[in-house]
């Protein structure tokens, strides 16, 4: 059952149609691209494309921003005098365009370094980047209590709630209630017992 219930966020986590419903208040919302399930937190990729492609977006913008605008005209004159001084040197004259912002930065391809050491560390900077950058409003987490000790998932609950990251934990047993858990179980018949 948590296999199928699992199968089926994920797909409509994708834009596929399904059973579950999101709600922002009374109003339901589609689940594609705001919602994130992840099954292995092992696969965490800082380096995704819904975290760089807003990340780009800023730095272009920032490009341009009063405090940078002077030393990115500087940089882009430097190419320009540089892709010059080549052609030249290959006995042909060319024109050449200064670059924007976007093109520089999608030219160098920054990407994130992982600054964390444990699985934790690295969900939790996972996290903050996502939230910050990214569309996803809610993460839902698939046995993750397989992976952390309890001690961890308390200083990973703290972090949700201090930064209030919208988090949603599936698990296939049920452990003791930790910090400030809403615990709910269903169970073979689909009824929801509450702790």
């Amino acid at each position: 059952m948590l296999c199928r219930y699992v199968e089926e966020l994920k797909l409509q986590s994708h834009g596929q149609s399904g059973r579950f419903s999101l709600y922002d208040g009374v109003k339901c919302v589609s689940l594609n691209n705001i919602v994130k399930v992840i099954v292995d937190p092992f696969a965490l990729d800082l380096n995704s494309k819904e975290i760089l492609s807003p990340i780009y977006s800023k730095l272009s913008a920032m490009s341009n921003d009063e405090n940078h605008y002077d030393n990115f005209a500087d940089l882009s004159g430097r190419i320009v005098n540089f892709i010059s001084d080549l052609t030249l040197d290959l006995g042909i004259s060319m024109d050449c365009d200064g670059c924007s912002g976007n093109e520089l930065i999608k030219m160098t391809s920054p990407k994130l370094l992982p600054l964390g050491d444990t699985l934790l560390e690295r969900i939790v900077e996972y996290l903050d980047l996502s939230s910050e950058f990214s569309k996803v409003e809610l993460y839902v987490f698939v046995n993750l209590n397989t992976y952390l000790s309890k001690s961890e998932l308390n200083d990973l609950y703290q972090h949700i709630t201090y930064h209030k990251i919208n988090t949603l934990f599936l698990e296939s047993k049920y452990e003791d209630i930790i910090c400030n858990e809403h615990l709910i179980i269903v169970d073979y018949d689909l009824c929801e017992l509450y702790f």
